[in-house]
């Protein structure tokens, strides 16, 4: 099977799991970007290598942590897909660990100052717009 044929399965499967618009959007954003570094849309899936995987995660070396963990969680669900339905011998991601995410209290609080929230009130548009700024000031958010 080729490789964009197998992204369009792979994403109908999520498709049917339910997964998020985001997620979607996401993983096609990766997966394409995937396609189009491997060079040919058109490569069969069983021909992909370990090194082609780790190349193209590496064009994400000086980005967030997050961002890493997102481009390697989609290739590997995406690998594990091609696995699952025998589209391919051996998952080529199995042995390229996974990065670590952040801890939640390691990440950096951004804090608004009393001046700055006025501001944001003061630029408000619509009703919506003051209610959801104000919820956020009361409730500290």
């Amino acid at each position: 099977m080729v490789l964009n044929e197998a992204i369009d399965r792979y994403l109908g499967e999520l498709r049917r799991a339910n997964r998020s618009l985001e997620t979607l959007r996401s993983y096609r954003a990766t997966l394409d970007g995937f396609s189009e570094f491997v060079g040919t849309s058109y490569q069969d899936v069983a021909e992909l290598t370990k090194e082609q995987c780790e190349r193209y995660l590496d064009r994400w070396t000086n980005s967030a942590p997050a961002t890493i963990c997102q481009r390697h969680t989609a290739l590997k669900g995406f690998f594990g897909f091609l696995r699952r339905n025998r589209l391919i011998i051996e998952n080529p991601l199995e042995f390229i660990p996974r990065p670590r995410r952040q801890k939640p209290d390691d990440l950096d609080v951004i804090t608004v100052s009393s001046d700055e929230m006025r501001r944001l009130l003061e630029a408000c548009h619509t009703r919506r717009e003051v209610l959801c700024i104000s919820i956020l000031a009361y409730t500290g958010a």
